[in-house]
């Protein structure tokens, strides 16, 4: 349900480490977590924020590229594995926004990948950016979390800032440059 006041921060799911993840070493092959980070953003969209992810491609014609993404791999994930995997949104800017992710084991602090992506909305027939959709916002914004450590409020950002188009909300409009977004930019990471 879109805007809802008391979403929490946090959309976490648990998910099987399936041999079809893991290399010749039985571990996760490290871009497999690419792809479980990717179906969880999915997820995201569709069950803890209420948008419909596949008619924003096919009916609404925007994408969500991934701009930037910083993983830590901390520790390896063997076939078997019950894992959790959460996204915290931790800024909307203007075109933009960043989620945290995490990959957590059953034990207490056993933090598998931690993860940071910066997606921008695009425009899948011109391939620029484009504001966040007004509808896509409302629903993100209950999300919102502060920056673990950094003592910022939600939504409020410290790195670089957004060229993106301008917006009047009161959300923070700084992320990050969206002129990285190209051509084959077209779906998220």
């Amino acid at each position: 349900m879109p805007g809802n006041p008391s979403r929490p921060a946090e959309f976490a799911v648990e998910r099987l480490i399936r041999f079809q993840h893991c290399d010749p070493a039985g571990i996760v092959f490290y871009p497999q977590y690419l792809f479980m980070v990717n179906e969880l953003l999915e997820d995201w969209f569709e069950e803890h924020l209420g948008i419909d992810y596949g008619a924003m491609f096919t009916e609404r014609r925007i994408g969500i590229p991934t701009v930037r993404l910083e993983c830590d791999f901390l520790g390896p994930s063997r076939v078997g594995d019950r894992v959790r995997f959460s996204v915290r949104l931790q800024r909307i800017g203007s075109s933009s926004f960043e989620l945290q992710y995490l990959c957590v084991g059953a034990k207490e602090g056993d933090i598998r990948v931690r993860m940071r992506a910066v997606l921008v909305f695009l425009s899948l027939t011109s391939h620029n950016s484009l504001p966040v959709p007004e509808d896509i916002r409302a629903a993100m914004e209950p999300c919102l979390d502060p920056v673990p450590g950094s003592g910022t409020a939600p939504g409020k950002n410290s790195g670089p800032s957004d060229t993106g188009p301008s917006d009047t909300s009161t959300t923070d409009t700084s992320t990050t440059d969206t002129s990285t977004a190209g051509p084959g930019d077209s779906g998220a990471a």
